[in-house]
């Protein structure tokens, strides 16, 4: 009776999602998923202020903060199966990572990979792109299948970044035209099929391998949009591990946040960026902030609150991220950018992949990140000497534990904010979410890291 019960209420959240689909499609008032009220806020990304609604300040209020310790991730049994949700494309640390994932083979099943943001489709044919050749070099593996996802985030006040090197040098021109106009035409019509096949393909991979943990190395529009039309499967995840919330804010750097307002009516005001964060509006947070990481720690393991900047894949899509945080009954890791930023990754693993760097039928996977890699440090800094492991080391992340482990985790709750992606993180024992704090044996992890990307 449970189970036919629980059917028939799966069936009606799903028929109540479709129905908003098609009112969202019927309408042309929204450039957003879920009509996200804080849309048409003109500022720059870092420069928003911290704020808190009511309801999110009665949450931390309802929350207990106790004394927390390192918690160590306990020892994976392998293959760990993973499913793993990407903006592949633009920054270089997504490829690396699923070059790393695919050279794990005997550590790690993945399940599928399902792309994000912006143009979603070309970041599914780089996948492919990808992962066909390193199936045509390793006959043997076991395939999976790659899907294009969303393409427009539930709900943010960002504009889609592109660096402009998206897919060049792997394709020609004439694809990629192709390709952005299919994008801009989906935008345009309201199509949301990119992202109503992904989440499919999430729920269908969750019932078929329940206990696989999701990766979430992206904008995170698929998952928060999987678990608001299908809430059941937050329970058949064994851990959602997320490259989200930024570095720990602290008292020398409050000139980008500051202001704290308990009146609704000031959370949507366009404030000038220029005027934010004097010390009037900063005597306006409240909580206390530390003085730098060392003393951020301490606030943790001494019951006080820290607060995070946004960072880009929470705040590219806030609403989903809510949504994610929301979840009671979903367990959560968080590698945050105040760990990942702490690696940096050079020498042996990228002249590799800078002399394999080749783009043709008899390419190995390698050779394909090469040739994107090349582009990436031609776009943004020249030549490049190296790139920060975020992705990489998330992976990392959802398939060793114990020593193998590289970051050291606190339970708590992260409480997500409705604007802008800030997030507060309250120490508590039992709390279901980890969050990465800091990292341990770094340079074991990039000689690992370097050993796995050159292997072919």
């Amino acid at each position: 009776m449970g189970n036919k019960n629980n059917s028939k209420n799966l069936k009606n959240e799903k028929n109540k999602n479709e129905k908003n689909l098609k009112n969202e499609k019927n309408s042309n008032k929204s450039k957003d998923l879920f009509n996200y009220k804080y849309k048409n806020r003109n500022v720059f990304y870092y420069s928003e202020k911290y704020e808190i609604s009511p309801d999110e300040l009665n949450k931390f209020n309802s929350i207990k903060p106790t004394k927390v310790s390192f918690k160590e991730i306990p020892k994976k049994k392998f293959p760990v199966k993973v499913l793993i949700d990407t903006d592949l494309g633009t920054d270089l640390d997504d490829t690396l990572a699923i070059l790393y994932a695919l050279n794990l083979s005997k550590k790690i099943e993945i399940i599928g990979i399902t792309t994000n943001y912006g143009p979603s489709n070309l970041r599914a044919e780089i996948v492919k792109k990808i992962c066909n050749q390193y199936w045509k070099k390793n006959p043997n593996s076991k395939k999976f299948e790659i899907h294009a996802g969303a393409s427009k985030s539930l709900g943010t006040h960002r504009e889609v970044f592109l660096a402009g090197n998206e897919g060049v040098g792997i394709f020609s021109k004439e694809k990629l035209v192709q390709f952005f106009n299919e994008w801009k035409n989906n935008l345009k019509q309201n199509n949301y099929s990119d992202i109503k096949e992904a989440v499919n393909f999430i729920y269908k991979s969750i019932n078929e391998h329940p206990g696989l943990t999701l990766i979430s190395i992206g904008i995170p529009s698929n998952i928060g949009y999987a678990l608001k039309v299908y809430p059941d499967i937050s329970e058949k995840i064994d851990e959602l591990v997320i490259m989200g919330c930024g570095s720990y804010l602290q008292k020398q750097k409050f000139y980008s946040i500051g202001h704290y307002s308990p009146t609704p009516a000031d959370w949507f005001k366009s404030d000038d960026c220029n005027n934010y964060g004097n010390d009037e509006d900063y005597k306006k947070l409240p909580f206390d902030l530390p003085n730098n990481k060392k003393e951020a720690l301490e606030f943790i393991k001494n019951r006080k609150p820290v607060i995070l900047y946004p960072n880009h894949n929470l705040s590219g899509d806030t609403l989903a991220s809510k949504i994610i945080f929301d979840d009671d009954k979903l367990k959560i890791r968080i590698v945050s950018h105040e760990v990942t930023s702490q690696f940096w990754l050079c020498g042996e693993s990228i002249e590799y992949l800078k002399k394999v760097a080749e783009v043709s039928e008899n390419s190995s996977a390698a050779g394909i990140v090469g040739e994107l890699l090349k582009q990436w440090f031609e776009k943004r800094n020249g030549n490049g000497n190296g790139q920060c492991p975020h992705d990489p080391l998330t992976i990392h992340e959802s398939v060793f534990g114990g020593e193998n482990s590289n970051v050291l985790y606190v339970p708590g709750t992260i409480i997500l904010h409705e604007w802008a992606a800030y997030s507060t993180f309250i120490p508590h024992e039992d709390g279901k979410h980890l969050l990465g704090v800091d990292i341990k044996n770094k340079e074991d992890f990039l000689k690992h890291l370097t050993k796995y990307l050159i292997k072919e």
